[in-house]
């Protein structure tokens, strides 16, 4: 009898070790992923968050210096302090081919995609562009909270439903 009481007491201190362990565990990561998601949201003189950034330059087809392209964002704060420098935004060949064909999709075709197509012209439509005036490069350059302003948005409620 007194040995399967100290049995018990055994097993309930383990339990009760074990779930404060994992308590502690959970508390740590959360408290890290809190920390990271803070630390990825400081905006840069650009005006935009770093992962807005990291965004706008791959939807535009951009490169950077420091090249923040592939999310390397540990790397670079130890170099390169993004946020009192920035980041130099610089136009690719890939930039000037994707322009005009995302032009053509947003003013000139009406069969696809006609309900994104209505809002960005709508959009577009208010900084002055239209079928005869196209958005170009340096107005991507110039502008980069403009440009990707609804872009990042609906990319990341696109991502929450999957």
């Amino acid at each position: 009898m007194m040995g399967e009481k100290n049995t018990r007491a055994k097993h309930i201190i383990i339990i009760i070790i074990v779930s404060m362990l994992l308590l502690c565990v959970v508390g740590v990561y959360k408290y890290f992923e809190k920390e990271k998601k803070a630390d990825s949201d400081y905006l840069l003189p650009n005006g935009l968050s770093f992962s807005e950034t990291m965004y706008y330059l791959k939807f535009y087809h951009l490169f950077s210096h420091p090249n923040i392209n592939l999310g390397s964002s540990e790397v670079i704060r130890k170099d390169y302090n993004i946020k009192k420098d920035g980041v130099d935004i610089y136009p690719t060949i890939r930039t000037e081919m994707f322009l005009p064909v995302l032009n053509y999709f947003i003013f000139e075709e009406d069969r696809f995609y006609y309900d994104i197509s209505e809002e960005n012209r709508k959009r577009f439509g208010e900084y002055g562009f239209n079928n005869e005036n196209y958005m170009t490069v340096q107005w991507v350059l110039e502008n980069p909270i403009e440009a990707s302003k609804d872009q990042y948005n609906r990319r990341k409620k696109e991502t929450k439903k999957q």
